[in-house]
């Protein structure tokens, strides 16, 4: 998850720099004004409202050290859906409360605020219903496998169930690519499995196993772009053994990767080309002004020597996002460095 931690004073600076230490991929924006604080990977801003919009379409997620009033104002106006929603999460300057604000579930709000919390010693601030009461939400386990719940009524008519005490039930489609593994995962959360006809929840991507009535809830895999860059000639071998590794740290087998993305400087890479023939997955390459597009409205992190070598600063997360197109998306794992090959994961939303 890309994170934004935002702060107005020199104690909430301090425990953002802190907090983003402690993060796999964390930015930190604070206040021009605020010179004696030594950051210079920080973005400074002069207001507040100037940067808090764009960040909101481009981070997975959104940390205020704040007073919870002012973080309300500042995203009132952005608020689109519960299934777009970034996670939002508020804490006070001095780390003793974190409230998770905006998409508890599907955004990963309340999971980013436990994390949170027990990295300052924060008491965890969580309202949602079917937490407090210990019941798990079937977009919990949504959020928690990458699938996308529909439709979106029936989120809400299945918890108010679940918190009434009715025991939903289960199914994986077995025409589902990987449904052993979602079969397996659903017993993991201790959930009631039944037949696909009976089951309340199915996981399927066959959308005409949806009731009439919107009385079924579907979860259906998102797909994961496995975004790549690399050092020229390299191997086919080096590429999978990449994409293997970068799966395995989410989870994940390299065979849940849908697509591979990546620049057009290398569309004639053999490797790519070949890597992408052996695991029967397109390989779509993008154009620089594309990335370029990308990486600004992504606000994503942009490397000098790739800048000087291909006249872009970031392949493996732009390529990634641009995949995506206008359905945006989270990210699964950011641009990490295995030998030769970097990738970056990513779930559409």
């Amino acid at each position: 998850m890309r994170l934004a931690m935002f702060a107005l004073t020199q104690n909430g600076a301090e425990l953002a720099l802190r907090l983003s230490h402690c993060c796999d991929d964390a930015q930190c924006f604070l206040p021009a004004r605020l010179t004696e604080i030594d950051a210079p990977q920080a973005r400074r801003f002069a207001r507040l409202g100037d940067v808090v919009p764009g960040a909101f379409r481009a981070f997975d997620g959104l940390v205020f050290l704040m007073a919870s009033g002012i973080v309300v104002r500042q995203i009132a106006p952005l608020l689109e859906s519960k299934l777009t929603d970034p996670a939002v999460v508020v804490g006070d300057e001095r780390g003793h409360h974190m409230i998770s604000l905006l998409s508890g579930h599907l955004g990963g709000a309340n999971t980013l605020t436990r994390q949170l919390a027990a990295f300052c010693g924060a008491d965890p601030v969580i309202t949602t219903a079917t937490d407090t009461e210990g019941k798990t939400a079937p977009d919990v386990i949504a959020a928690a496998l990458a699938l996308r719940p529909v439709p979106k009524a029936a989120i809400f008519r299945l918890n108010t169930e679940l918190l009434t005490g009715k025991m939903l039930t289960y199914a994986v489609d077995p025409a589902l690519t990987q449904a052993a593994f979602y079969e397996e995962r659903l017993q993991e959360f201790g959930v009631t499995l039944a037949s696909t006809e009976r089951a309340d929840v199915i996981v399927t991507d066959d959308m005409s196993k949806r009731s009439t009535g919107n009385r079924r809830l579907c979860l259906v895999p998102r797909r994961l772009i496995a975004g790549v860059g690399c050092r020229r000639g390299v191997s086919k071998e080096e590429i999978l053994d990449a994409l293997s590794a970068a799966t395995a740290k989410i989870g994940r087998d390299v065979t849940a990767i849908d697509v591979i993305a990546s620049t057009v400087h290398k569309k004639d890479e053999a490797g790519f080309i070949e890597a992408a023939a052996k695991l029967d997955r397109p390989f779509h390459i993008f154009a620089d002004d594309v990335m370029k597009t990308v990486a600004e409205r992504a606000q994503l992190r942009l490397s000098p020597f790739v800048m000087q070598t291909l006249g872009i600063g970031n392949v493996a997360e732009a390529a990634a996002l641009a995949e995506t197109g206008e359905n945006g998306g989270r990210f699964a794992l950011p641009k990490t460095i295995f030998g030769k090959v970097t990738v970056a994961l990513v779930w559409e939303k």
